[in-house]
């Protein structure tokens, strides 16, 4: 049963890596070095076999370092914590779920020469990994390679021809290849930089979760300052030659926004869709905007691994903007703050992920409008976007940090013109991702294309003296990494 269980959490080791240091779950150097104690592994358990009749044991390894087994709470010993088909045991207080298709662990165990499938879920360095394969057990100790899945992706390991798995150690010479068959790193796991390891965690997928969520934060980028957007040019862009603006005054408004949308990280894609609500009201007065915008935002996702995401949670946002040079230059900002809440679900999960936390993020831009031409006006506009969200996820009773910064640059055009009792208006914005100079590793997370451009059309219509209504539809141009599709209405009131 030892040689198992300690195989299991070995091989896990040798390929999991994370974006950040754990407070939580097994260290890639403790599972390495639980590899190293495999050709020991008969007597790997101070105390002998007698050490699974108790709560825990500890495996005293090469360097003097020790690993500490113990029951999860609620079971007595080692030996019951194993004794069914699935089993948690805790590693150094973190737990690692375990199971097999054998009819118990322990037969699994003690009929190693029987080809078994061997399951074992884990927090890695902080970061969930799943790692399947089937065959015997007792093939550690006799073969050089090993077919395996780790997190639903298949990767092959493979050592120079005489070396077991069970010789393995940090110094050991490894190839580790793709279910393509690519070679996806070779050499020696003790030699890697932090970023070669990231890159190689990445392409195993032991950044899914991070990635996942990259997407989800890209998508809230662009959807939860829109209906904002909208209010401040409508209240900002220069007054044409036509019957219709909007007058000076306190304005009341209320905006929603469903989108549906697909996008690229490193190494995945994810599609879905968003829904945003809010509330709001401002007060023009002359050339200064002040006001104030609360409701809901919403996005599910289905990523690559087979899993399905969802997070939502309530914000606020404070917007302004002031206008300079009758009404030439117009500077705008918004301040958004939302709580999030949700959950990730993978087919190789051993459990959903609950996430808590929040996201800041602030919007800035400048505009300079062009003289007015036959009614249509239109100006030049520059800004940047900055998000953080700082997100906690729980998973096997351990919470880890999944908090990841965003930035953006973007400029373009927006124009508008009078409509009969109206008026139609729209946008033309690139957008470029600059998320590696605020945060070092949003390269390991995101698709090498940085880059969207997003048209806007739309109209608006006066139902009476005092309240106009908007509909607006948004679609990203050519490919881009970061795709959607987006309509948005608003009803205003003025007074």
């Amino acid at each position: 049963m030892k040689k198992g269980l300690l195989a299991v959490v070995s091989a896990a080791g040798l390929l999991g890596s994370s974006i950040t240091a754990a407070a939580n779950g097994l260290s890639l150097d403790q599972l390495i070095q639980t590899g190293h104690t495999l050709p020991q592994v008969g007597t790997i358990l101070d105390g002998g076999p007698s050490a699974l009749n108790r709560k825990s044991g500890a495996a005293t390894l090469n360097d003097g370092s020790t690993l500490v087994f113990s029951a999860p709470n609620g079971t007595p010993t080692l030996r019951q914590a194993l004794s069914g088909n699935s089993g948690t045991v805790l590693v150094n207080g973190s737990p690692v779920k375990v199971s097999t298709s054998a009819s118990s662990l322990d037969s699994a165990y003690d009929n190693s020469g029987q080809a078994t499938t061997f399951t074992v879920a884990a927090l890695v360095e902080g970061r969930p990994v799943t790692l399947q394969w089937e065959g015997p057990l007792n093939a550690i100790n006799t073969s050089s390679t090993l077919n395996a899945s780790l997190n639903g992706k298949p990767v092959t390991l493979q050592l120079p021809a005489g070396t077991t798995l069970a010789d393995f150690s940090g110094t050991t010479p490894i190839t580790l290849r793709d279910g393509d068959g690519k070679v996806l790193f070779a050499g020696r796991f003790d030699s890697l930089t932090r970023d070669e390891a990231l890159t190689l965690a990445a392409s195993i997928g032991a950044l899914d979760i991070d990635q996942t969520l990259r997407g989800a934060q890209k998508q809230a980028l662009a959807q939860n300052f829109n209906p904002i957007i909208r209010q401040v040019d409508s209240a900002m862009f220069p007054r044409g030659e036509g019957e219709y603006g909007r007058p000076s005054g306190t304005n009341l408004w209320a905006s929603t926004e469903v989108s549906d949308f697909d996008g690229d990280v490193a190494n995945s894609s994810y599609s879905g869709d968003g829904k945003v609500a809010l509330l709001g009201i401002d007060f023009t007065q002359e050339n200064l905007l002040v006001g104030i915008a609360a409701g809901n935002s919403k996005i599910d996702l289905d990523h690559g691994g087979g899993g399905r995401t969802d997070l939502d949670g309530e914000m606020i946002s404070a917007y302004g903007a002031v206008s300079f040079l009758d009404n030439t230059i117009v500077l705008d900002t918004i301040v958004m703050y939302q709580e999030l809440d949700g959950s990730i679900r993978g087919r190789y999960l051993a459990e959903p992920i609950d996430l808590d936390g929040d996201r800041w993020a602030a919007r800035g831009s400048g505009t300079y409008f062009l003289p007015e031409y036959r009614s249509l006006r239109a100006g030049l506009t520059a800004g940047g976007t900055y998000m953080e969200d700082d997100l906690d996820g729980k998973y096997l009773g351990s919470t880890n940090d999944y908090g990841v910064e965003l930035g953006e640059v973007f400029g373009g055009v927006k124009f508008g013109a009078d409509f009969l009792s109206g008026e139609v208006f729209g946008s033309l914005l690139y957008h470029y991702d600059v998320s590696s100079d605020v945060d070092s590793d949003a390269d390991f997370l995101d698709d090498e294309e940085d880059d969207r451009t997003v048209l806007e059309l739309g109209a608006a219509h006066r139902l009476g003296t005092h309240m106009d209504f908007a509909i607006a539809g948004r679609t990203t141009l050519g490919s881009s990494s970061t795709e959607y599709d987006s309509i948005n209405a608003t009803m205003s009131y003025n007074f």
